[in-house]
């Protein structure tokens, strides 16, 4: 698996990446951790999974360098939108954040050993019980009840 980790300057992209290279060492599948700085950004598409650094740490006390964090974070985030890179946030400090990323890592090593595929006339790639999407809640009533819908008439 290949991760790549990116965020503003000063969001602990090293920090995190020396805890979860730690917490995973005994790992037998592994885990090849890309720190991704400004320009390199487009490499990170080839990455199994994308950790974009909260800004949720105590970043520096200059105003104009917080600024700079919360513009590059905007950017980061776009520039993955714009690419549909889907991405997990990582937050917290110290071991909360680490938990965090392993948190992310797990759930993309379990979609990716799932191999699920949608329904071909589904909306979205998972079932959820409140997405309001009309057609998929017919499917999933009309997969509990296992027969096709008719009109109810009274």
């Amino acid at each position: 698996m290949r991760i790549a980790v990116v965020g503003a300057q000063g969001t602990g992209k090293s920090t995190l990446v020396a805890a979860l290279q730690h917490a995973l060492q005994a790992d037998t599948d592994p885990i090849a951790f890309t720190l991704v700085e400004g320009g390199s950004l487009e490499l990170h598409r080839n990455h199994d999974l994308t950790l974009l650094m909260g800004l949720d740490l105590p970043g520096p006390t200059d105003p104009h360098h917080r600024l700079s964090a919360v513009e590059c974070d905007g950017q980061l985030r776009q520039f993955m939108g714009q690419q549909a890179i889907t991405f997990a946030v990582v937050y917290g400090s110290g071991q909360a954040r680490t938990e965090c990323a392993l948190q992310a890592i797990a759930y993309r090593r379990q979609q990716a050993s799932a191999k699920r595929s949608p329904a071909p006339d589904c909306a979205w790639q998972w079932c959820c019980g409140t997405c309001s999407d009309a057609a998929c809640e017919q499917r999933l009533f009309t997969t509990l009840v296992g027969k096709p819908t008719e009109s109810v008439r009274m």
